[in-house]
């Protein structure tokens, strides 16, 4: 695909909802049943898995103009046996595991190769510990089979904060309260903060102690009447925010203000401005300007890493060294995204060298190259950015864009071009 250059004004760009809250917003109805109305959900691959999931397991949603209603809880007394499909969805992976161990009947997880090949183990010991019945064939399915009972654990949380966020949905019908410790540097904390935020809104309080140790306590509530709007996805934002300051051109986003969100990709406005671009704040809204004067960075990404494929293409334009910091946990995720990140680069001849958990990026002049996709919406979206500049670089595919940003390519042609 091609992006064919247009005028130089600015743009007014919509963003999709943030996917990471749809799908918690839409598990946490699930499981606490209240009466809170959910606005702005984002429709995307990853949440139908869930909402599909959800409703095999016994829940039933209403959608009315752009809300979202819950018609029916799931009964965590008489889960079906029952067999999901989890098509390439992490999240789902982590909090449906969690799930199924509540109770005594077997479910089969599936879903795609790479899927049931990403890290697992260290939340199915911790199942395991509590009672659980785990059979993982890596690469094929999960058999998992409860109930799990108890009011204390620990899990290796190095690997994944999805491990973290999975229990914290489910053992507050253990034990009220109950103690989880955190073992290890915690990645991506950000998306546990978002976990504990959706929790709070049904009645489940989660509080750090110390030392890595937190109290979750659960009193049910029933919000009546009350509404959560979702705030816009800071991961898509990246690459039109990118777009913009490859581009030098300037773009209005209405409801961006980074510094009222919860997701941890809201720091890409920063990064981005100590890369040479700039922003003002106009009430809830950001006007966001380019200038396609392209400075390295050096910035460690360990409670950001969806953003990492991002301004790594970024840096290929840069005038010197940019070195993104932990960004190794990167090979765990819908592909490996470092390796990914590192052949694309090559492929369109700019220099790169990992220092430990570390990625080196001499910027330069991107040359045209044929890239591959790797079967990732985050890898194609990066990478497409480069056709900005020059349009003999192409990417492979552009459906997979689906899983988290339908619209991307439409979206991106508003600011430089028509998508060909």
């Amino acid at each position: 695909m091609k992006i064919k250059k247009m005028n130089n004004s600015l743009v007014e760009i919509d963003l999709p909802a943030s996917k990471s809250i749809s799908n918690r917003l839409l598990f946490a109805l699930s499981l606490f049943s209240n009466d809170l109305k959910v606005k702005g959900l984002l429709n995307c691959e990853d949440t139908q898995v869930f909402l599909s999931n959800l409703e095999i397991m016994g829940a039933k949603f209403e959608k009315a103009s752009d809300s979202l209603f819950l018609k029916q809880p799931l009964d965590l007394l008489s889960l079906p046996e029952c067999a999901l499909d989890l098509k390439d969805c992490g999240t789902a992976l982590r909090f449906f595991t969690a799930l199924c161990s509540l109770q005594d009947k077997e479910v089969t997880i599936r879903g795609s190769k790479r899927l049931l090949e990403r890290p697992m183990q260290s939340l199915i010991d911790a199942l395991v510990s509590l009672g659980a019945s785990i059979t993982w064939q890596k690469g094929e399915f999960l058999k998992v089979k409860g109930p799990i009972t108890g009011n204390k654990l620990s899990v290796d949380a190095s690997h994944s904060s999805q491990f973290v966020s999975a229990l914290f949905f489910v053992v507050p019908f253990l034990s009220s309260p109950f103690y989880l410790h955190l073992e290890g540097k915690i990645v991506s904390k950000p998306y546990i903060h978002i976990t504990q935020n959706i929790l709070k809104q049904f009645g489940v309080e989660v509080i750090e102690e110390a030392n890595q140790t937190f109290k979750i306590s659960y009193a049910p509530e029933k919000p009546i009447g009350r509404e959560y709007s979702v705030e816009k996805d800071c991961s898509s934002a990246s690459y039109l925010l990118t777009a913009a300051h490859i581009l030098g051109k300037g773009i209005l986003i209405k409801d961006f203000n980074p510094f009222e969100m919860l997701q941890g990709d809201r720091v890409i406005v920063d990064i981005l401005q100590k890369m040479g671009a700039d922003y003002i704040l106009h009430g809830k809204d950001l006007i966001f300007h380019g200038t396609s004067e392209i400075h390295p960075i050096v910035y460690d990404f360990i409670n950001c890493p969806d953003i990492v494929l991002t301004v790594g293409v970024l840096a290929a334009f840069a005038k010197g060294k940019s070195t993104l910091k932990n960004v190794s946990n990167l090979e765990f995720k819908e592909s490996n995204r470092l390796q990914a990140l590192i052949e694309g680069l090559d492929k369109v001849g700019i220099e790169t060298s990992r220092e430990d958990d570390d990625l080196v990026i001499i910027g330069g002049r991107p040359k045209a190259a044929l890239i591959k996709d790797y079967k990732d919406h985050r890898v194609v979206m990066a990478f497409s950015l480069l056709s900005l500049v020059n349009q003999e670089i192409k990417v492979e595919g552009g459906g997979y864009c689906q899983k988290s940003f339908p619209d991307f390519f439409s979206t991106l042609s508003l600011l430089n071009g028509a998508v060909q």
